[in-house]
């Protein structure tokens, strides 16, 4: 029931946005955004739960903490709110952002290495997987120190691994086998 529920604000979202010609990168990255915000503070997100929290409260503080912010996106939380679904808001602005990504034609994804990589080089693998898969990919640099060299990538379901650590591994087995 939850996941038709997420999915139809998610949607509806992304709707709107379209309906109002809002520059789609930006509000994704503005979801992206408050995703962080309401996954650090899990006491912040329970705020708005509570019963005895007036809904003006509640609003005056999304106001307040996100001063400035895109109105559209505010309006949206506002609303989550006022269904009494705010025990639900990470996971349907976790929803929007994979409607997002499929309107995009975007892809995301952890690319492993030893040391961080620079972002020339991060630039370099990603438009060489965007032409491999036509579409638009995003990674994150995430430190893995057992990887030694090299570097892993987990895109959906596909896993790259280019690091010296799986090199030695299957050169251990060719060893074995060849005993």
């Amino acid at each position: 029931m939850n996941s038709s529920l997420f999915f139809n604000y998610a949607t509806a979202l992304l709707d709107l946005c379209k309906e109002e010609n809002k520059d789609i990168v930006e509000t994704r990255h503005s979801i992206k955004f408050l995703m962080q915000t309401f996954q650090k503070d899990r006491g912040f997100a329970r705020f708005f739960t509570f019963k005895n929290i007036s809904y003006e409260e509640k609003c005056n503080v999304i106001d307040n903490v996100f001063k400035g912010y895109d109105e559209l996106l505010l309006n949206f939380l506002k609303l989550i709110i006022a269904k009494n679904r705010a025990f639900y808001i990470y996971d349907i602005l976790k929803e929007s952002l994979s409607r997002f990504d499929v309107y995009l034609n975007l892809e995301t994804g952890i690319i492993y290495s030893s040391e961080p990589l620079s972002i020339e080089n991060i630039n370099k693998i990603t438009s060489a997987l965007e032409q491999k898969k036509n579409k638009r990919i995003e990674l994150v640099n995430e430190i893995d120190k057992s990887l030694i060299g090299g570097f892993k990538i987990k895109l959906s379901g596909d896993i790259y691994d280019a690091s010296i650590k799986t090199k030695l591994e299957n050169m251990k087995k060719l060893l074995k086998e060849g005993e």
